[in-house]
């Protein structure tokens, strides 16, 4: 599938625009952790399909889970020499449950065969904000700073929403996502709706 430079600017301006909406932000480029706009403007699915694309948006609600390293253990062998054994995450391990949930909420909007070419994946990450970063929270609870300035590092966050993405047939390889847009926020405990509670807005793109 070639594409030329224009359609490749024009993906890139609908993409930006998509997620501006969904972040509450006059511009994805314009970082302003404070006086961000009170209403939500969520960009319609018929709106995006007007603009020839084929998208595929839900919500996993929960606490983003980071895919955790491969570890190596070292140990002798019956013949003496020194090897080393890689292992995964243990059974215990959250990254399980979290990679449920995204099947679970993912393959109700998966494609009946895996698209081909080229995928915009735009991820929007939720955290829960502790007490210390709640301003009077009984009187007029607000975040000091909306932005996610923690662990887990966003490529970490997204490794495991790619892979369970790719294994629910949204796309063959991960090397199609060739389009990535992130970011990472604080929600308060007192959110009412599922895009201010914490978990995942995922919106899947396929970019002509």
């Amino acid at each position: 599938m070639s594409t030329s430079s224009d359609e490749y600017d024009t993906a890139i301006q609908k993409l930006e625009h998509t997620m501006a909406a969904s972040w509450r932000c006059d511009e994805v480029e314009v970082c302003k952790p404070h006086g961000l706009p009170a209403d939500r403007a969520r960009m319609q699915r018929d709106e995006l399909q007007g603009w020839g694309l084929t998208i595929a948006e839900f919500v996993v609600p929960g606490t983003p889970v980071a895919q955790p390293r491969h570890r190596v253990a070292a140990y002798i062998a019956n013949d003496g020499k020194a090897r080393g054994r890689a292992y995964g995450a243990d059974a215990r391990h959250p990254i399980h449950e979290w990679r449920d949930a995204i099947t679970r909420f993912a393959r109700p909007h998966a494609p009946e065969t895996p698209w081909p070419g080229p995928i915009g994946l735009a991820i929007e990450y939720r955290f829960l904000a502790g007490p210390g970063r709640v301003k009077c929270p009984k009187t007029n609870p607000h975040l000091e700073c909306e932005w996610h300035l923690a662990k887990p590092d966003e490529d970490n966050a997204r490794k495991p929403i790619q892979d369970t993405l790719r294994e629910c047939g949204f796309y063959v390889d991960d090397s199609q996502v060739c389009m990535p847009v992130a970011v990472k926020r604080w929600v308060l405990p007192c959110g009412t709706t599922e895009i201010e509670r914490p978990g995942v807005t995922i919106l899947v793109v396929v970019l002509r």
